[in-house]
């Protein structure tokens, strides 16, 4: 199985909004619903200090050198999710 594929089990009715919402905007139903993906996930989007926190316990005991390591691990961490860091900071 690849790990890289979600399952989404949808009701009928949210299947039929998914359908029709694709329809007025000329999409297909697996792009509506990446589009609504990547939409929830850039909502998600952590500031710095929140991802510190929640991938690097500890953090504000850090150097400053050890802290400018971390932003840099962010930046990629934005990159890889394709988020702006402007948008979630």
């Amino acid at each position: 199985m690849n790990e890289n594929i979600i399952e989404i089990d949808f009701t009928d009715e949210e299947q039929k909004k998914i359908e029709d919402y694709a329809g007025k905007h000329g999409l297909t139903v697996e792009e509506t619903i990446k589009n609504a993906l990547f939409e929830k996930i850039k909502q998600q989007g952590l500031s710095f200090v929140e991802w510190k926190e929640k991938y690097h316990k500890g953090w504000y005991l850090n150097t400053r050198e050890q802290d400018e390591n971390l932003f840099e691990e962010y930046l990629d961490y934005l990159k890889e999710n394709k988020l702006n860091y402007n948008e979630v900071n």
